[in-house]
């Protein structure tokens, strides 16, 4: 998931970029308009020469601006090619990027428990967390068992045969051999075994119980132990994810309000560079006015420009903070 999150923030500065490569070349143009206008003026004498060289002096740094900001376009798009192309490949390096999608412009109206449930219900962090929690618990339900008395029952059957022959006494134990009788073979012995003629049973239980500190008692106060550990770690990252979802929402916010302020603030510098020409062209304003006026343009064309780009990047932080952690495991 951070992995789609990190292509959206490339492709969204790659567009911001671009953006800021037109807000540029429309600051060079009002620059070279102003350094023609201000050319004309000295060659009849109605300007100072002065003017003129502050007014090429704009257009310089005007063009080094755009230098500057068409190097960042082909720097993000070689970060977005390295993103979804194998960056192995030289071929890939070549392929043209053309973003077409506007950054979105207004709010989006958003709801922050759902986001915060979503977050909880589908972080991978967390499903960790929450399957660390059941390996413990069986654990735990093992070693407890390994605690219990240790209970054996115990039986044995025992069959057994006589064979051979049978010696015959008289009188009381041992008492005198008066004779042999007859002879039992091997056949009999085994119906006799078969029969259970002569069967032995024993029957027996034994009982462990360990006093003491035992290894088991051990072994159970570790799981037990582990359990609680892991259980805290989940409440931890539940806590720290809610925070960074709300954090995350709040940027939202704010870069929504700063598309707003912004754009007044351009609208108006706007206003006030049109009404500075207007003067500038009657006489009634100065060189220094106007290039001031289209200085505070770019600048606030470059903050609103900040504005919209942080609030791309927002929004997709929101979203893939509901679905993945933070951006340190974009990998994941």
């Amino acid at each position: 998931m951070r992995t789609v999150a990190d292509v959206k923030s490339a492709y969204w500065n790659l567009v911001s970029a671009h953006a800021n490569v037109d807000a540029r070349k429309v600051a060079l143009e009002l620059a070279q308009e102003l350094e023609r206008v201000n050319r004309a003026k000295v060659d009849v004498g109605q300007s100072p020469p002065l003017d003129l060289v502050a007014a090429q002096a704009e257009v310089a740094a005007d063009q080094e601006q755009l230098i500057i900001a068409q190097t960042a376009v082909k720097q993000d798009e070689d970060r977005l090619r390295a993103l979804i192309f194998d960056a192995s490949d030289r071929s890939v390096w070549a392929v043209p990027i053309d973003p077409i999608d506007p950054p979105p412009l207004q709010r989006v109206a958003m709801d922050v428990e759902a986001a915060v449930t979503n977050a909880l219900r589908d972080r991978p962090d967390l499903e960790r967390a929450r399957r660390d929690i059941d390996n413990a618990q069986v654990t735990v339900k093992f070693a407890g068992n390994q605690r219990l008395p240790d209970v054996r029952l115990n039986a044995s059957y025992l069959a057994s045969g006589l064979g051979g022959t049978q010696i015959q006494r008289t009188g009381g134990f041992p008492g005198t051999i008066v004779g042999a009788g007859a002879d039992v073979g091997f056949g009999s012995v085994l119906n006799q075994l078969f029969t259970s003629r002569y069967p032995t049973w024993t029957v027996g239980v034994s009982v462990t119980y360990p006093i003491g500190q035992s290894t088991e008692q051990a072994d159970y106060a570790r799981a037990t132990l582990e359990r609680t550990q892991s259980e805290q770690r989940l409440k931890s990252a539940e806590s720290q994810a809610i925070q960074q979802v709300r954090d995350a929402w709040w940027k939202v916010e704010m870069n929504a309000r700063r598309i707003e302020t912004t754009r007044a603030q351009r609208e108006l510098a706007e206003q006030r560079l049109d009404a500075e020409g207007k003067r500038f062209d009657v006489g009634i304003s100065t060189n220094f006015l106007v290039i001031q006026a289209q200085r505070d343009l770019a600048q606030a064309k470059t903050s609103e420009l900040a504005a919209i780009l942080a609030y791309a990047l927002a929004l997709v932080d929101f979203e893939a903070l509901q679905q993945a952690g933070p951006a340190a495991d974009r990998s994941e």
